[in-house]
């Protein structure tokens, strides 16, 4: 999804000028950056302030600034999942909006993170108990040790790593609220292919990746937030990223064999795998693979239950939405990106028999329940561009 120019297209003129002109439709506007890693574009506040969310929160972080007597030399970033949700509803790719459980917002001042604990603390009160967005303020222990970094490094920082991350989760949304500008920060090339109506997902390198905790969250949640992005804005994994997701699970396999049969591994990362395989449990090979595939189900349920309307306090209907409402249908539980995680493993316990299904919904309901607040179902409703398309069941 990062590359958009090849051979076949016009000059590199033409091509400009075609892009620009795309652009200028969703009131965006290239703005040249030092870096190569990122690409930056200036958009309008019109073009922001169509997208219910967007108007709806930018209202209330003016309302909360006044309330605090926050002056407007403190801007605000979005990042992560919001961010990616707005980018995606601004050029047209969704109409739904999917983000009911948290925001992820940083403060800014003198173009630098800055985080005073009473402010933000008041901030994910404020979101958390307000009927109009029921979110919680995510990623507070990714930001708060970059206090002081300006935002370019923060994005550059999360850009670079080779965290396996999807490139679509690395966009940010900048709202100087100092120069009354807003700025959307992607990817290099991110924008343009999906302008150019690519539909693949693209993750990015996986080298830095050795620890198994590390790598067992980003198997989970590049399947969860893959399906959620193939339902939402019919994106799918590239095969490149497919390969890579492959790897990483297999890499996961091959670190709970090694642990299990004290092979291959130094004394730090077996004392680590051990202190992480006994906090969730884990007692063998086979026990592992079954934690990763229910997780996965879990994690992918849990994201999608909500844009189905699904309340986070009707255990029945997220049944029927994870086990499917007919007969014969394809559920989340039958997704390819799932069966990856049990690849050539025949395990009986985790059959397709009814009532273990029935159990292991059951156990997700509990996940759910976590994860989304009671009434955020009705924020899909609130804040999208179209009509809710009722309840997923089927996955194909």
């Amino acid at each position: 999804m990062n590359s958009f120019d090849n051979p076949s297209e016009p000059s590199s003129t033409e091509s400009t000028n075609i892009r620009e002109v795309s652009f200028s439709r969703f009131g965006l506007t290239f703005v040249p950056s030092l870096e190569s890693s990122l690409d930056r574009w200036e958009v309008s506040m019109e073009s922001l302030n169509q997208l219910p969310f967007f108007d709806a929160f930018s209202r209330f972080m003016e309302e909360f600034f006044n309330r605090n007597l926050i002056d407007r030399t403190i801007s605000y970033v979005i990042w992560g999942g919001v961010a990616a949700n707005l980018m995606l509803s601004l050029i047209g790719r969704s109409r739904i909006y999917y983000s009911f459980h948290d925001i992820e917002v940083f403060l800014v001042r003198d173009d630098k993170i800055y985080q005073p604990d009473g402010l933000i603390y008041a901030l994910h009160e404020e979101l958390l108990s307000n009927d109009k967005f029921l979110l919680e303020v995510g990623g507070q222990s990714i930001v708060k040790i970059r206090e002081g970094f300006s935002v370019q490094r923060f994005q550059k920082d999360r850009v670079t790593l080779n965290d396996g991350d999807l490139y679509l989760n690395n966009v940010i949304l900048i709202i100087d609220r100092t120069s009354e500008k807003i700025y959307i920060e992607a990817p290099a090339g991110t924008f343009q292919a999906l302008l150019a109506g690519e539909n693949a997902l693209e993750m990015k390198g996986t080298s830095d990746l050795w620890c198994i905790d590390r790598i067992a969250r980003r198997i989970y949640r590049n399947i969860s937030k893959s399906i959620r992005f193939e339902i939402v804005a019919d994106l799918t994994l590239s095969v490149e990223s497919q390969g890579r997701l492959e790897s990483l699970i297999a890499s996961y396999t091959k670190k709970l064999e090694d642990y299990f049969n004290d092979l291959n591994m130094s004394l730090e990362e077996k004392e680590t795998t051990k202190e992480w395989i006994e906090s969730v449990d884990i007692a063998s090979v086979e026990s592992g693979i079954r934690w990763i595939y229910l997780v996965s189900l879990s994690e992918t349920a849990k994201r999608l239950a909500g844009i189905g309307g699904v309340s986070s306090l009707n255990q029945i209907e997220f049944v029927k939405f994870l086990l499917g409402r007919a007969p014969g249908v394809n559920t989340l539980f039958d997704h390819p990106l799932i069966q990856l995680t049990r690849k050539g493993f025949i395990d009986p316990i985790w059959s397709s028999e009814f009532d273990v299904r029935l159990e292991v919904a059951k156990r997700c309901f509990a996940d759910f329940a976590r994860y989304q607040k009671p009434g955020a179902e009705k924020l899909r409703e609130a804040y999208s561009l179209d009509s809710p398309a009722g309840v997923y069941t089927e996955y194909t």
